[in-house]
């Protein structure tokens, strides 16, 4: 405030304003104080040091026109990613060359394991996630959700082993195959002799256990051996991925265990022979 004329204010209210300024001056230094303190106690006391700057990172989601071929992104690329708040353009650089294509995730399959509880049934349990890349928005663009990670929901699965050999294929006659399996170390009885036993057909996973076919669990030290004499109908060989959820063309036997596996420390196979 500058007072031009004496007349336009009175000298009491000429000397409270000419204080109020040079407090001004004295009240910016007192406020320096508390980062003076600061900056003494952590650089010189304890000696600690301000880290350099680190560049921002962000996950970025390409896809390709249906007219663009599969190509190479380059690194050093630079992404557009709107402007700062002056106006100047944010720009992410690609960190290392990337390969796009046209293919995309369908889905996604996600199992988890529940401990058993006096009112929970525990085990593991699967669930297959539709469109896990697909991004719910608000109508500013906002994202609000995305279910990549899938639902607290799922169905009761069973772990198990299956091996493909063409020593398994049988189209007619009679014959008994075993397989060995060896393990890293002792396998509980409980989990060796309870087995769910089946083998590959043209249509369906065909159980041990049905009419005509039988089979035997021995457990010879580290060893499991299954043994099975089975007829000609149907006949033993490669199921389609509908049926085995794998491409595989080569006769398949499963065995799922009946028991609950303990997944902390889950039996390891060594060696698996099939004759």
């Amino acid at each position: 405030m500058i007072i031009e004329r004496a007349e336009d204010v009175s000298p009491d209210i000429g000397l409270l304003i000419s204080f109020i300024k040079l407090l001004n001056i004295h009240q910016g230094e007192l406020n320096k104080a508390t980062a003076r303190h600061l900056s003494f106690y952590y650089d010189t006391i304890l000696a600690q040091k301000s880290l350099p700057p680190r560049a921002d990172n962000a996950f970025v989601l390409i896809k390709l026109k249906k007219s663009t071929p599969d190509l190479t992104l380059p690194g050093g690329t630079d992404l557009t990613a709107g402007t700062y708040e002056d106006g100047h353009p944010l720009l992410f650089t690609t960190d290392r060359d990337v390969h796009l294509s046209h293919s995309s995730i369908v889905s996604l399959r996600k199992l988890r394991r529940l401990p058993e509880t006096t009112s929970n049934v525990g085990g593991l349990f699967l669930e297959t996630i539709m469109a896990p890349i697909k991004i719910a928005k608000n109508e500013k663009g906002d994202v609000l959700t995305s279910n990549i990670f899938g639902s607290a929901s799922g169905r009761r699965v069973s772990p198990g082993i299956a091996i493909a050999s063409p020593v398994l294929h049988l189209g007619g006659g009679h014959r008994t195959i075993t397989a060995s399996f060896t393990f890293a170390a002792t396998v509980s009885d409980d989990y060796l002799q309870n087995f769910d036993v089946f083998l590959s057909t043209s249509k369906a996973w065909l159980p041990m256990d049905a009419s005509g076919y039988t089979y035997q669990v021995k457990r010879i030290a580290r060893r499991l051996a299954v043994s099975s004499a089975y007829p000609f109908a149907p006949p033993i060989m490669a199921a389609p991925t509908t049926v085995s959820g794998v491409d595989c063309a080569s006769p398949m036997l499963k065995l799922v265990p009946k028991c609950v596996v303990d997944l902390r420390h889950p039996p390891r196979l060594t060696q698996i022979s099939c004759t």
